[in-house]
């Protein structure tokens, strides 16, 4: 490593350095949502995602709707 890339990295720090730190929020969040998921059954959780689904199919229609008179 050039010494150029040495001061540039340390002035300005590392791309992998600020990618982390600004996914860090999102899994945090995450993890906050698998502890939910963690301790249900099979049933529980094909229960669950059968209204995830729903509910995103149901965002989904009224998206294509609200297009739809454009």
């Amino acid at each position: 490593m050039s010494i150029l890339s040495k001061v540039i990295t340390t002035v300005f720090g590392k791309k992998s350095d600020k990618d982390l730190k600004k996914l860090s929020p999102i899994i945090g969040q995450i993890n906050d949502v698998y502890v939910t998921f963690e301790n249900l059954s099979d049933e529980q959780l094909k229960n669950k995602f059968s209204a995830i689904k729903d509910e995103f199919k149901i965002l989904e229609d009224g998206f294509k709707d609200s297009y739809k008179g454009d």
